[in-house]
């Protein structure tokens, strides 16, 4: 079986566009609604600064009915009726082989932050900058926003676009064009933060180029890194390790990549730390890294499920 290519007549891409739309709807709309009423009344932007926590805990609860409510009750992405046969589709429920689930995210979303830390500070010393680790805030009491708040693209990005958006590319596509494909779309995914540049309108136009050139370049690496996560979680069977992956990742990447230039950070140092951290700290080089990691792991201790696939059919890396 060379070509894994499923039928014509499966066409995955309306379920696709409707959880992806259903998804920017509840990501985005309470963020939207709060920012307008914030601009034309001083009471709704103290209550955020205020109750920054309880926003988050709403936003949090919103994809958890989404996802874990709405979804299934979509028959999404199986037509399978139960709770636990939703769970079993998007292997959100799943953690063994234990060492490898979670050992694997683990590792590689270590080994993507040592990239990152390096990447800053050969950026600092090439450039005349000073590198600040802000490591400390992670031991104080008060709990760094970043803590918790990556929790929630964390876990909901991956059960969208590993778990849903992945079982429904491979209704029609190839084990391999699935990893492809889901990856360029949780790279492309990430245009929807230049819906921010609306409330940016009126600032100094340098403020919104830097947002429009971190989004483009958001684009790149996070595809990368998409695409990365698309392929441990094909080998893993789990959306565990590659949750890991991603929590690691948002949670603690602004604390130690941190770059400062005196007397400012010019629009070229900002380009050129794009460049560098798209190319080496979180982009091609750590992913291509990972990748490789996780071909030799499964190459010397392969699943045991892959051994008697190996067995009845060519491996699919014929496709």
């Amino acid at each position: 079986m060379m070509n894994e290519e499923k039928p014509a007549s499966i066409r995955p891409w309306w379920s696709i566009t409707l959880v992806l739309v259903l998804y920017v709807i509840f990501l985005l709309v309470p963020g939207i609604v709060l920012n307008i009423l914030a601009m034309n009344n001083s009471n709704v932007a103290n209550w955020f600064v205020n109750n920054i926590v309880n926003f988050w805990l709403i936003n949090f609860a919103l994809m958890v009915v989404l996802w874990l409510v709405i979804v299934p009750l979509l028959k999404l992405p199986d037509s399978k009726g139960s709770f636990k046969e939703y769970l079993n589709s998007i292997n959100l429920n799943k953690f063994k082989p234990v060492i490898k689930t979670i050992g694997l995210g683990i590792l590689i979303g270590g080994i993507i932050l040592c990239f990152a830390v390096f990447t800053s500070w050969l950026e600092a010393k090439s450039r005349g900058g000073f590198q600040i680790f802000w490591g400390r805030l992670l031991v104080e009491k008060t709990i760094p926003l970043n803590i918790y708040y990556a929790l929630t693209p964390g876990i909901w990005e991956e059960v969208a676009f590993r778990g849903v958006v992945f079982a429904l590319l491979l209704k029609k596509y190839s084990q391999r064009k699935t990893i492809i494909i889901n990856g360029v779309m949780f790279g492309l995914f990430h245009l929807i933060n230049l819906i921010s540049l609306f409330f940016l309108w009126g600032y100094e136009t340098e403020l919104i180029l830097r947002f429009l050139y971190s989004t483009l370049f958001q684009v790149i690496y996070a595809t990368a890194i998409g695409i990365l996560l698309a392929y441990l979680y094909s080998k893993t069977k789990s959306l565990i390790s590659v949750i890991i992956i991603h929590y690691l990742i948002d949670a603690f990447i602004t604390f130690l990549t941190f770059v400062f230039y005196f007397p400012e950070t010019t629009m070229t140092d900002i380009i050129i730390r794009l460049l560098m951290m798209t190319a080496s700290g979180i982009g091609i080089v750590p992913c291509a890294v990972g990748c490789l990691i996780i071909y030799f792991v499964y190459k010397k201790w392969p699943n045991k499920t892959e051994d008697v696939k190996a067995i009845l059919e060519p491996s699919i890396d014929m496709v």
